[in-house]
């Protein structure tokens, strides 16, 4: 049974039974835009669609022949898109496109776009339907979402002709009044206490208090909800994008090539049946989706890739140990199973009637190898490392870090003539983050940026970070999540010869999220007051009808999960289980929804998932897009080219922390 409080799921019932499955016609037509179908694609298959009973799906900017159909128009609420609708019924030559048209658009359609409608008389007499339907984001996965605006936060600190960070705040306030009234809750709102996420929450607030009266009818007052939107803004941890992942989906989305990923489609190329391996030109090409249908996907995603290598093989011998048809016959013995993709492979040809299965598994030994492989290629194992102590300001002893070896070990790699100039770039962003607490004296940075010799692009990329609080003339926020000390346990463990209870897995993986450490402490209502304040009402999470107050002991086990060890996983056997599953939660389970302007990361999106787990919130998370480094580079590339819009908006980013903390 699916679980209409996930959002992917809501999306789902949205566009295939409250848009599809209400016109009753025999022959319908799906007219599409650009946008709707990226939204329709990221929660729905094509099968789903077709099952409603639509014999075609369009294009609506493309030229069609006239048909006699319901045409059913899913359109966002844009200028163009209702251009192009009224060009299917504007021909004097042509009575009609369509003879009944069915019109939902993904969000409200303002009083110019509806009189343009209007205008055509021969539209109007055939429409049937005109319906809002407030599905304005995509939802690739079940408890993440995101507004498919990969610009947005070069918008929101860049003023343009075209423009402006109020035009981007304000496009965003619609698409989470859009969110809310799908969801048919009124939340409670807190913002972080950072300049852009500020001005959205009031933004927002100001909207839904201001609803139409037809609008309030879908949504459930403050008081019967139990809905808290979290809003936040990159600013307030520009680490995690920056750091290289090594869990399985954040590692996928950071090191395959853009151009073998778009979105969840990965393309890749294949030996034909009758070509030899070794022969370029004996290829075939696949494109699979990674998604929740492929049923290995949900529970690999999350774990950490040296895991998901031994995982995917045990997985896989199981498999054929306990399936009494599907025994691999190999040199006479079936007791070794196999160790790789060539086995695999050659499994699928004994057995075809488990091909699509044994391709799943092929496919996640594949793509987990090319991770493994870009990772030695590009050596990421030392600069990780390093990456983890700048991060941490420890090292993988629990040892404060040292400004001079700091220092010495970014300048060594910034020399480095074999490392990519992104590798670098994040490396540099990292330590300036770290060196504006840390005392390190400009003339070092200067030396530094000379020994790097950057470009006039890179260098607008470092210049323009000041808006994420990072480098010379920033001015971050400081955000107070009452993160206990332990390092006196550490060294009192330490002396004891005791392993510390937190530490982590891996030395390259030893940052955990700041998101992390803000949904244990909202669960539990100890979330900083100050710096995370509520706009418009306020009210603790657990506030609803028959929920009780929120347990510090999951809160606190939820902060240490996965940290047991601290080996390095180039000799590591043992294999994790796995889940996959999304828990299901009581009806009376409190429901956050986390926004991140500027851009949510793969491990913020597996935080949100272990805390849905350990903390029994209804947690999902979702952003302006869901950003990867290569991303957030482009995105401070984006300011003006030079980092002239880029440092406007970070003096006005700072003027406006500056009056708050005048306020204080």
């Amino acid at each position: 049974k699916k679980n209409k409080r996930m959002l992917r799921e809501k999306t789902r019932d949205l566009i295939l039974n409250e848009m599809l499955g209400s016109i009753k016609s025999d022959r319908k037509l799906l007219l599409v835009d650009h946008s709707t179908m990226r939204i329709m694609s990221a929660a729905c298959r094509m099968y789903d669609v077709y099952q409603q009973g639509v014999t075609v799906v369009e294009d609506v900017t493309v030229n069609r022949q006239p048909l006699p159909f319901d045409a059913i128009y899913f359109l966002s609420p844009q200028e163009q898109s209702v251009e192009y609708l009224i060009k299917d019924y504007d021909k004097p030559e042509r009575p009609y496109q369509y003879p009944r048209v069915h019109l939902f658009f993904t969000g409200q359609l303002d009083d110019k776009l509806l009189q343009m409608i209007q205008r055509n008389n021969n539209l109007v007499s055939r429409v049937q339907t005109l319906k809002e339907l407030h599905v304005e984001w995509l939802s690739p996965e079940s408890q993440a979402y995101h507004l498919d605006s990969v610009d947005m936060l070069s918008r929101l600190f860049t003023d343009s002709e075209n423009s402006s960070p109020e035009v981007a705040e304000f496009e965003i306030c619609r698409r989470l009044r859009s969110l809310c009234l799908a969801l048919g809750q009124y939340p409670i709102i807190r913002a972080a206490r950072t300049s852009v996420a500020s001005r959205i929450g009031s933004t927002l607030q100001d909207t839904l208090d201001s609803l139409p009266k037809s609008y309030k009818s879908l949504i459930k007052p403050q008081s019967a909800s139990n809905f808290t939107l979290l809003i936040l803004d990159r600013s307030f941890d520009p680490v995690s994008p920056l750091l290289h992942e090594f869990t399985y989906q954040a590692m996928i989305y950071d090191l395959i090539p853009s151009e073998q990923l778009q979105d969840n489609c990965y393309t890749y190329k294949i030996p034909t049946e009758s070509g030899d391996s070794k022969k370029g030109d004996q290829k075939k090409t696949k494109q699979v989706l990674l998604d929740e249908t492929d049923f290995l996907w949900p529970k690999m995603r999350h774990m950490h890739i040296a895991d998901s290598i031994n995982w995917i093989i045990k997985s896989f011998n199981n498999f054929v140990k306990t399936n009494k048809i599907a025994t691999l016959q190999k040199g006479g013995d079936n007791k070794t199973g196999v160790a790789g993709l060539k086995q695999i492979n050659q499994a699928m040809k004994e057995m075809p009637q488990y091909q699509e299965m044994f391709g799943k598994y092929s496919l996640h030994i594949r793509l987990a190898n090319e991770c493994m492989n870009t990772y030695k290629t590009r050596e990421l194992a030392n600069v990780a490392i390093v990456e983890q102590d700048i991060a941490m300001g420890t090292d993988m002893d629990g040892q404060t870090v040292k400004k001079g070896n700091v220092t010495s070990e970014v300048r060594k790699y910034l020399n480095d003539e074999s490392m990519r100039s992104d590798d670098k770039l994040r490396l540099f962003l990292l330590f300036l983050w770290w060196a504006s607490s840390n005392g390190v004296k400009d003339k070092d940075i200067e030396e530094m940026n000379k020994v790097a010799g950057w470009t006039s692009e890179e260098r607008s990329i470092i210049s323009n970070a000041k808006v994420l609080g990072i480098g010379a003339g920033s001015k971050a926020v400081k955000l107070n999540l009452s993160k206990p000390d332990d390092s006196k346990n550490k060294k009192k463990n330490k002396k004891k010869g005791k392993e510390d209870p937190d530490d982590v897995p891996y030395a390259v993986s030893r940052w955990q999220p700041v998101l992390k450490e803000i949904l244990a402490n909202l669960s539990t209502d100890t979330l900083d007051v100050k710096d995370f304040p509520y706009i418009g009402k306020q009210a603790p999470l657990r506030s609803g009808e028959g929920s009780s107050g929120g347990d510090k002991t999951k809160a606190k086990s939820y902060k240490s999960k996965g940290k047991e060890r601290k080996d390095t996983w180039a000799d590591e056997k043992e294999v994790v289980e796995a889940e996959g599953k999304v828990k299901k939660l009581p009806d009376n389970a409190p429901r956050v929804v986390v926004f991140i302007a500027g851009g949510a990361t793969y491990s913020e999106v597996r935080c949100v998932y272990e805390a849905r787990e350990a903390l029994e919130v209804d947690v999902t998370i979702g952003g302006t897009t869901l950003v990867t480094a290569s991303e957030l580079l482009n995105q401070l590339k984006a300011m003006s080219g030079g980092g002239g819009g880029g440092a406007s908006g970070a003096r006005r980013k700072q003027e406006s922390d500056s009056e708050e903390e005048s306020d204080d």
